[in-house]
């Protein structure tokens, strides 16, 4: 008696591939990273345990310590990873932009997907605060900041040049200038009923960068 054949087989799943002690150990950061931001966010530093965020992430409090040496460490960690991740984009808007104001459109659009909760705006508060409480931690926030205003003051060179100017104030006061409006224009709004930042956050930072270009000399005059 022969078997009557149902059909070909269902291909087997693959084994799933192991990952390797480090790319294990990122994955658990990653996830303490992404627990912490909402905890900071919601609740404060001061507020917020790393076994409140061990918990959230879904790990142990040893798993916490294992990859950080406390939730300071870990709100610089935000911030810096932040960094790394944004900063080329802001530079490459000025260097691939066909004129200013397309660098400016472009600006305009990536500054409205950025932080469209405000969290990233609860945290640098967050993250300022223990900052001057802290002389350690203001040390290693002092070279956070230097590293973002570096690469402000980068795209700021590129917008004068490209409309052939030069600032009538240095590019790290106007770097300075548009950071701190940017942190407290993102900021939730307790005046809207679902405490979202307000809507026109990055049309104001263009106002001002506008007005910044606009007041800059000619490269001429300013030789002279």
């Amino acid at each position: 008696m022969h078997l009557k054949s149902s059909g070909p087989s269902a291909p087997k799943p693959k084994p799933r591939q192991r990952l390797s002690r480090e790319e294990s150990r990122e994955q658990t950061k990653e996830l303490l990273r992404a627990a912490a931001l909402t905890e900071f966010a919601l609740r404060g530093v001061a507020g917020t345990s790393a076994e409140r965020i061990a918990e959230a992430a879904g790990f142990t409090r040893g798993a916490f310590y294992a990859n950080f040496t406390n939730k300071e460490s870990l709100l610089l960690d935000l911030m810096r990873s932040k960094m790394v991740n944004e900063s080329p984009h802001w530079v490459r808007l000025a260097d691939e932009s066909t004129d200013v104001e397309d660098a400016l459109r472009a600006m305009d659009l990536r500054a409205a997907q950025f932080d469209p909760d405000g969290l990233w705006a609860l945290i640098s508060i967050e993250i300022y605060l223990c900052a001057l409480r802290d002389p350690v931690l203001a040390e290693e926030y002092r070279h956070y900041h230097e590293g973002i205003k570096s690469v402000c003051c980068l795209f700021l060179s590129r917008m004068f040049e490209r409309m052939g100017k030069t600032p009538t104030a240095s590019f790290e006061d106007l770097a300075e200038i548009l950071l701190a409006m940017s942190m407290s224009l993102s900021l939730p709004s307790p005046m809207t009923p679902d405490r979202r930042p307000r809507p026109h956050t990055a049309e104001m930072l263009l106002v001002v960068l506008r007005g910044f270009l606009a007041t800059g000399l000619p490269l001429t005059a300013a030789a002279q």
